[in-house]
């Protein structure tokens, strides 16, 4: 009995002896798995970065061959003016039974409608970010907003020699060979993080490149080319024995501002020159997008906030109001190019202007009718 009692309990533990041997085995077999999984996805991750590296530098290879042909010369077009309209010679007054009878569409109606068709999405051409531990970083002042914009010191060590093609592809290929991915992303990420639009961006893009070319600005407008492209947009560059000059592709009509049409696209000319005539190339490095100068959404710049009274007669009776306002707006709109007044009108204004204009309003209008109030606010 005894004897049996002892075999049973012998084959007991060489069973969980062989089941803990089993358990370790599946574990070491699952380590290596997932050992495997990891090198090949390592491995992937390497032939995809060089797959992209290697699409990039031929990109840019026959972007610097390209520029190697002759530049031809091109007239720009007049700059235009802004068509002029009367203006009103008394205050509009608000008549509520000149109201326009509203009409509402009907469901059959919208369904025939077919909205406008979206510019397709267009991937910047760009090589995969490399590291570095010798970055340098851009401080910038944005119209009061602090940016730190990481960036090679490569890209600020180019010798612009003389105004002429062949130093502009030679600007393309020694900046193209620097570790440019990380300051661009960072001016991207900038750009989401401030709200801004297209126009402010490439300002912002300026401010980065005359930060690295303090002293030159015809290499900072090459830099601010060479970034809007690697950011996705269609920018191109010409020069004269004056000046490099940006060429701004937009669907927006700006007015007092010489530009070219090449391939059925208005290119603005970024800054004024005296002389208009410029060498440029004649086909894009990528396509890209044009630039907007909608305003489309309240951009995050300082946040300061100033005041302004507001002194002026109603009915006979004297108002003062203070209002509120960004004075960074104000900074940034002072050189705003000019555009169709609608663009203006139709910006939308920030959760912080809007809530101001309200309290220093309401406690006037309240009092009023809703003829009088109407009549307050358009005087």
């Amino acid at each position: 009995m005894k004897s049996t009692f002892l075999c049973l309990l012998l084959f007991v533990c060489l069973g969980l002896q062989a089941q803990a041997q089993s358990f370790e085995e599946y574990m070491r077999q699952e380590q290596e798995k997932m050992k495997q999984f990891e090198q090949e996805q390592i491995e992937a991750m390497h032939r995809l970065r060089n797959e992209s590296a290697a699409y990039v530098a031929k990109r840019d290879q026959e972007c610097a061959d390209y520029q190697k042909k002759e530049w031809e010369n091109y007239s720009a077009f007049a700059a235009k003016e802004l068509p002029v309209k009367p203006k009103p010679q008394t205050s509009p007054v608000f008549d509520k039974s000149s109201q326009i009878e509203t009409k509402t569409i009907s469901a059959a109606r919208t369904e025939n409608l077919k909205p406008e068709a979206l510019p397709p999405v267009v991937e910047p051409v760009r090589k995969p970010a490399e590291t570095a531990s010798n970055f340098r970083t851009a401080n910038l002042n944005f119209y009061n907003r602090s940016l730190a914009i990481p960036y090679d010191p490569a890209m600020r060590g180019f010798v612009l020699q003389g105004l002429s093609q062949e130093s502009i592809g030679a600007f393309w290929n020694k900046i193209s060979e620097s570790n440019y991915t990380p300051a661009v992303e960072s001016l991207l990420e900038a750009k989401k993080e401030l709200n801004i639009n297209d126009y402010a961006y490439m300002l912002l893009c300026q401010y980065f490149s005359k930060s690295l070319y303090p002293a030159n600005a015809n290499a900072a407008r090459l830099m601010t080319w060479f970034v809007m492209l690697r950011s996705g947009y269609s920018l191109r560059v010409g020069f004269n024995n004056e000046a490099i000059a940006l060429l701004v592709p937009t669907q927006d009509q700006l007015y007092q501002k010489a530009y070219l049409n090449l391939e059925g696209i208005n290119y603005y000319i970024f800054p004024d020159l005296e002389n208009n005539s410029l060498y440029t190339y004649d086909k894009d490095y990528h396509s890209g997008k044009p630039v907007s100068f909608g305003i489309n959404s309240p951009m995050n710049l300082g946040g300061k906030t100033a005041t302004r009274a507001v002194s002026f007669e109603f009915e006979g009776k004297t108002y003062d109001i203070r209002l509120s306002y960004d004075p960074d707006l104000i900074d940034f709109f002072q050189y705003y190019p000019l555009l169709a007044f609608e663009t203006y009108f139709n910006a939308p204004m920030s959760v912080q202007s809007r809530e101001a204009l309200y309290t220093a309003l309401q406690p006037v209008i309240s009092e009023m009718d809703e003829v009088q109030a109407v009549n307050f606010i358009l005087r």
